[in-house]
């Protein structure tokens, strides 16, 4: 989804393809001159809102601090766990 004010790009998002309902709300980005203005809350809102109506069940994200994280709880997002990342060494995983 692309923002725009008076034809000019000001902010833009989207969400994953969805799997088994689920989607990733992502890429949410707003040009430093506009933000603060609510573009951000407000392209949130409607990327999930559209894609639950789209049939996803269930729509996450990742914010990136605490900061942002309070923008997403505005519109009704709240924390629900924590995500880690393993990964293995390549040059490991056949010793």
């Amino acid at each position: 989804m692309l923002a725009t004010l008076d034809g000019a790009p000001v902010g833009a998002g989207g969400c994953s393809v969805p799997v088994d309902g689920l989607t990733e709300l992502a890429g949410l980005a707003v040009a430093d001159a506009f933000r603060r203005r609510g573009i951000g809350a407000a392209l949130s809102a409607h990327l999930t809102a559209a894609a639950f109506a789209r049939g996803c069940r269930v729509v996450w994200l990742e914010p990136a601090d605490a900061a942002v994280e309070r923008i997403y709880a505005g519109i009704g997002y709240r924390r629900v766990g924590e995500k880690l990342n393993i990964s293995i060494d390549p040059e490991r995983e056949n010793s």
